[in-house]
């Protein structure tokens, strides 16, 4: 089996080895592999000859730098020509903890999907059951899908859809097994400027996320030129209706945090304001 290590990261040098020497040193030896690191061109933290010099010294890498408008654009680039049988997406907060972690991923893969064509919902010590913020997918599945988030999304609710996605065809199987765990920056870590950029979006990749879900989360963007005025329209009126106290996006507040990673907490909010809209009509 070979894998894809996907990892895109930005002004965060330091982390950023910390966390590659420990997907190296964990690597259990029996199977390929090979990293792709994607970083922004105009980020002088890690386009520099110190982090260039460090890549180049590293077993089957190749980098590249670019300019992603977006946290999700940066996950899907450049994978024009990569050749793999497992996918694992990388990032700042997802901590190797199982030495010869790649070996589990392959031995769940073959036992549940010999062709490829599925995905893995590790416990990521965070969430467990409620959200798979670790993909695993096999090389059929990253076919069929063609990225490994929908580009529809800028940074959050990506991980949700995915979730739901591979559930609905029945191509998931959860292992309750921490084998990389998510040291989130949300809870009880402090929060550096890259993360209060990327959770900015909350609200409007909520807003992608209804939409997806309204229209079947189909393969084809939801947000076309043509109405793409009309739809900053409806995200504006849609972030205004959501600006109460009750669920007002604050980075210090986890408890905004656990409510996107808990399918469970989401039902309920809906149905709360199912319940409210019907108490205004019927008040009207």
């Amino acid at each position: 089996m070979k894998f894809l290590f996907k990892y895109p990261s930005r002004s965060r040098p330091a982390k950023f080895m910390h966390i590659l020497e420990k997907y190296y040193n964990m690597l259990s030896g029996k199977h390929d592999f090979e990293f792709r690191i994607t970083m922004d061109s105009n980020d002088d933290t890690m386009n520099n000859e110190t982090i260039k010099s460090y890549l180049n010294s590293k077993k089957n890498l190749k980098y590249f730098y670019g300019n992603s408008r977006s946290k999700i654009e940066a996950i899907n680039a450049n994978m024009e020509d990569a050749q793999f049988d497992i996918l694992l997406l990388i990032s700042d907060d997802m901590m190797p903890m199982v030495q010869g972690y790649d070996d589990v991923i392959v031995y769940h893969m073959q036992k549940n999907f010999p062709d490829l064509d599925g995905a893995l919902h590790f416990n990521d010590g965070l969430q467990g059951k409620n959200l798979n913020s670790l993909s695993i997918m096999g090389k059929k599945m990253y076919d069929n899908f063609g990225y490994i988030y929908h580009p529809d999304y800028m940074s959050l609710w990506s991980d949700n859809e995915f979730m739901e996605v591979t559930s609905k065809m029945n191509k998931v199987v959860y292992v309750d097994q921490v084998i990389i765990k998510h040291v989130w920056e949300g809870y009880g870590h402090i929060a550096d400027a890259l993360y209060k950029k990327n959770e900015k979006w909350f609200n409007r990749d909520k807003y992608i996320f209804d939409k997806r879900k309204m229209a079947g989360f189909p393969k084809e963007s939801v947000i076309t030129d043509v109405n793409r005025e009309n739809d900053l329209m409806q995200f504006n009126n849609y972030a205004a209706s959501n600006q109460t106290s009750s669920n007002v996006v604050n980075l210090n507040n986890p408890l905004n945090q656990y409510i996107r990673h808990s399918p469970k907490m989401m039902e309920v909010i809906e149905r709360i304001k199912i319940a409210r809209e019907a108490l205004k009509k019927k008040h009207q």
